[in-house]
């Protein structure tokens, strides 16, 4: 392959933090056909010579960072880990977290599907 450096080890950090919401159906909570991935995303680009990180902190400092509910959020996690093809199914481990127990607010196990990549 000719990647080099983190481009090369998977999704870089940088590619969530420029997340800034999520299309997703209301019906279901996953994602719409044939829409996986990046094209269920919408993402803020910075300008030219500057930079924009969204994040789950509130009592960010100004400047180039800014607090994004969605970062707090499971939602965020649906278009990379639900994928849904010509009516198949092709990956599921966003929905089958969100038809657990896990993803149920009122109980005392729920485990934010977020908070996998939080200690990252």
């Amino acid at each position: 392959t000719s990647l080099t450096g983190v481009f090369a080890e998977g999704i870089p950090c940088d590619f969530c933090h420029k997340i800034w919401d999520v299309k997703l159906n209301p019906q279901t909570g996953l994602t719409y056909q044939n829409m996986p991935g990046v094209l269920s995303f919408e993402f803020r680009r910075p300008e030219e010579g500057h930079q924009f990180f969204a994040g789950p902190l509130d009592d960010v400092a100004p400047g180039e960072d800014t607090y994004s509910p969605l970062q707090t959020q499971s939602q965020i996690c649906a278009p990379c880990h639900f994928g849904i093809f010509w009516d198949v199914v092709v990956y599921d481990s966003y929905g089958e977290w969100l038809l657990s127990p896990y993803s149920d607010h009122s109980s005392t196990g729920r485990v934010n599907a977020r908070s996998v990549f939080a200690a990252l």
